[in-house]
């Protein structure tokens, strides 16, 4: 299901950029600019790359928490019951998320058309740090929540040395979205919307 999610989120991207995404915004024809901010940012028809990139993370997240649950369920109690909650809080927190990015104006079509007189719109810089947050504070759990099961496996050293090197991956991973999270305030208040050079870390 994340595959299949990640396949949907590359086409979104591509068909923003097939439409203009990258280029200045009134460098583009309107029409094209509110294609391409239909494909990119707001929900048009089924999906978008926003909708898909949440859904990806929270799959993604959800499979590797369903991963230990798998590896270590003849360990405590209460390491699956830590399982099961921190799915809990995935599951919940991707559907809110995705639900607000759907409806994150009123209108809906006020997102990607600005012709849209008198809309209520969500405050994208609060909205966006939140999610990125919340994403940051799950990966340093998903990262830290094994680590004694790991520490009680019978390896070889050189095993571990290679299963600590996976983990080191994943804090990589999540240092990088810390340093996304930086970009977002910026990225979000920019006047040019469809602009990669305001875009590109995101």
């Amino acid at each position: 299901m994340s595959l299949v999610s990640s396949v949907v989120l590359s086409v979104t991207e591509i068909e923003a950029v097939l439409n203009g995404y990258g280029a200045h915004y009134y460098d583009i024809p309107k029409d094209r600019a509110v294609v391409a901010r239909k494909w990119y940012d707001s929900p048009h028809g089924l999906v978008d790359s926003n909708i898909a990139y949440k859904v990806v993370l929270t799959l993604n997240k959800l499979s590797i928490c369903s991963m230990y649950y798998r590896i270590f369920q003849v360990t405590s109690p209460g390491f699956r019951l830590a399982c099961r909650v921190v799915q809990a809080v995935i599951v919940s927190s991707g559907i809110a998320f995705v639900t607000g990015t759907i409806f994150q104006c009123t209108p809906v079509r006020a997102f990607w058309d600005k012709t849209v007189e008198d809309p209520w719109c969500l405050s994208q810089t609060p909205w966006w740090t939140t999610y990125a947050v919340l994403q940051i504070l799950l990966d340093f759990v998903l990262l830290f929540l094994p680590i004694r099961q790991v520490l009680q496996l019978h390896m070889s050293r050189p095993e571990k040395l290679g299963l600590y090197l996976v983990f080191c991956t994943g804090l990589f991973v999540t240092f990088t979205s810390i340093f996304r999270a930086t970009t977002l305030a910026a990225s979000a208040t920019n006047p040019d919307p469809t602009c990669e050079r305001h875009r590109r870390l995101l």
